[in-house]
């Protein structure tokens, strides 16, 4: 549980929702480095988080078995934390 944050953004980034920067220290430190992100940011187009839309903000997507909603966001952080 300790790099929690680590692997949430690693998920995020593999669904392509996120953009994920891995190696501050040559990525941002050198001006080759720095453009190459940059570009990369440029580049970047977010697939959006599954859930939301529809009647406020549900949909049949974020339905569960019991009937609560969850967003796509949240079934991502339940999965990555190991509750869903």
């Amino acid at each position: 549980m300790d790099n929690h944050q680590s692997e949430l953004a690693e998920e995020l980034g593999k669904r392509n929702n996120i953009m994920v920067t891995r190696d501050c220290a040559s990525e941002w430190t050198t001006e080759n480095g720095a453009a190459k992100v940059w570009e990369g940011i440029g580049e970047f187009s977010p697939v959006p988080f599954l859930g939301g839309g529809g009647k406020d903000g549900m949909d049949q997507q974020g339905l569960e078995g019991n009937g609560e909603y969850r967003s796509g966001f949240q079934r991502i952080v339940d999965q990555v934390m190991g509750f869903g």
